[in-house]
Formats: structure tokens, C-alpha cells, sequence
């Protein structure tokens, strides 16, 4: 078993892939990142599914089965990610924590999301170096800070002693998109006790291989507060910039949903006509 990815494991984080794929499935992937690699759970979303459908041929035989029933390119997916998602669970079924999120919904998107993985892109000409790549952690740790001051009020314990179970926060798409930063830093530095972070193949392979585990984020926010505000003395505005980060990644994901079924609708056309190709004249 990795010691990286154990390690996370061993303090309380649940590592989960955001990513899958029928290939995934079909050849073990999912099972081995379950054995080896003290994964979890996965994600999935609009995105994720049209890159698998596209760059291979393992859903060809879902979807004309589909386009024969005269289902519309909806239903093609969605049976597809139901059977996806059922295998996936299966892989689960062997004493491992069953959760799934299938981001099915192209119309949400996760601020902290947002935050992890495309602010540089907002803000790097707008800031100094050093304090790149630090805007994303210090978000994290306030939401992080909120989550821990909720499950010590009176409040929760008495959800709790009703039966009530906490809710865990999902760092998600935990990848640099910094080529400057390390390319494992969301993951070292997101460390923390009942938390989920959903990491993406490349970035999950670079931390399994040098990652280094920093300091679990602090109940108390730490220094998220000074942070913020040498943000806020260079000019960036961060709920502005949450807003528009939000728009623009659920922008994001409705175009990723549209480009999806247009994918399977092309797919159902080539398929058909392959079909036609080999019929006898």
C-alpha cells in the first residue's frame, strides 16, 4: 500500500479519483487504486464523461444499443453512467467506504472547487509571487474553520445525539493548474481529519509518488484571516472574484453537458452507419 495516499487515509481524509471511466472499470484501475492507493470514492461530471467516450470505444456498445431503442442522447448517458456508477460501487462492496458522487447536474459548482483549482488564473498578474498559489488554502482553511466550530456547538450535539451523522467537506479538483507551484501542493496542504479530497489521476499518481503531507489545516483558521487580507491590500476583491469564478465554472459545466450529448449523438450516427457499411448487397 502507498504510504502517501495511507497517510491522508491514516489522518482522517478520504482520498477519492475524480474520474471514471469504463476502462477504468473493466481493467482493474478502480479496484487497484482501492487495494494500493487507499482509495475511497470517485467523482464524475459531464466533462469527465465526454473525454471517456470520446478518446475510446467502450461505450459503443451502450450507446447503439440505446440509439436502436430510439432513446435520445439523455437517456443514452444516463444509463451509462448508472452502470458506471453501479460497477464502481461494486468495487466498494469489499469492506471499503461506499460513497459516490456523481456530479450529474451540470448547473452546480463548488466554490472551494473554483477556488483549488482556477484562481491563479484570475489573479496571477495581480498579486505578488509570494503570495501565489495561497488564496485557494486560505479559503479552504475558513471553510474548514466554519465546519469544525459547527460540529462543537450545542446544536450539532444534540442533531448528534438524535442520530444525526456530520456532513464532511470535499476538497475537489485538487490539481495545480500553476505550473509554477508543485504539482501536488492542494493535495500536501488540505490535509485534515473528516475531510474528502477528490483528486484527479495525474495529480493522485505525482502525490502517490512525492508528495509530502504537510500539517493537518488548523480547527482555529491558523493564518487564512492575514492571508485573505494581503489579498485584499493587493487589490484583489474575493467575493467578486467567488462569484465570478462560480459563474464561470457553471458556464463551464453546462457547455461541458451540451458538448456531451452532442458527443453521443455523433457517436449514435457513426455507429449506425458503420451498421449500414457491413449490411449485404
Amino acid at each position: 500500500m502507498n504510504a502517501n495516499t495511507r497517510e491522508l487515509h491514516d489522518r482522517g481524509q478520504s482520498v477519492w479519483v475524480d474520474n471514471i471511466s469504463r476502462e477504468m472499470l473493466v481493467k482493474g484501475t478502480l479496484a487497484r487504486y482501492i487495494d494500493d492507493w487507499s482509495v475511497t470514492g470517485l467523482t464524475s461530471n459531464p466533462t469527465i464523461f465526454e473525454h471517456a467516450i470520446s478518446h475510446g470505444d467502450c461505450y459503443d456498445e451502450g450507446i447503439s444499443r440505446q440509439a436502436r431503442r430510439g432513446g435520445s442522447a439523455e437517456d443514452a448517458f444516463f444509463e451509462l453512467a448508472l452502470e458506471d456508477l453501479k460497477a464502481a460501487a461494486e468495487a466498494y462492496l469489499r469492506g471499503m467506504e461506499r460513497r459516490l458522487n456523481a456530479g450529474l447536474d451540470p448547473k452546480v459548482a463548488s466554490v472551494a472547487s473554483l477556488f483549488a483549482g482556477r484562481w491563479d488564473v484570475a489573479v496571477r498578474d495581480a498579486v505578488a509571487p509570494e503570495l501565489r498559489d495561497r488564496l485557494g488554502i486560505a479559503i479552504a482553511t475558513q471553510a474548514y474553520k466554519a465546519c469544525r466550530e459547527l460540529l462543537a456547538s450545542a446544536r450539532w450535539h444534540r442533531r448528534a445525539q438524535a442520530g444525526a451523522r456530520p456532513q464532511r467537506l470535499l476538497w475537489a479538483r485538487t490539481g495545480s493548474k500553476d505550473r509554477a507551484a508543485p504539482d501536488t501542493l492542494y493535495v500536501d496542504s488540505l490535509a485534515a481529519p473528516d475531510t474528502i479530497n477528490t483528486i484527479p489521476e495525474k495529480t493522485l499518481f505525482a502525490f502517490a509518488d512525492h508528495g509530502r503531507v504537510g500539517a493537518p489545516l488548523p480547527a482555529d483558521g491558523g493564518n487564512a484571516e492575514a492571508v485573505l487580507a494581503e489579498f485584499a491590500r493587493a487589490g484583489v476583491d474575493v467575493m467578486a472574484l467567488a462569484a465570478r469564478l462560480q459563474r464561470e465554472g457553471a458556464d463551464a459545466f453546462v457547455r461541458s453537458w451540451r458538448t456531451l450529448l452532442a458527443r453521443i449523438l455523433e457517436k449514435c450516427d457513426s455507429l449506425a452507419s458503420e451498421v449500414v457499411g457491413r449490411q449485404p448487397r
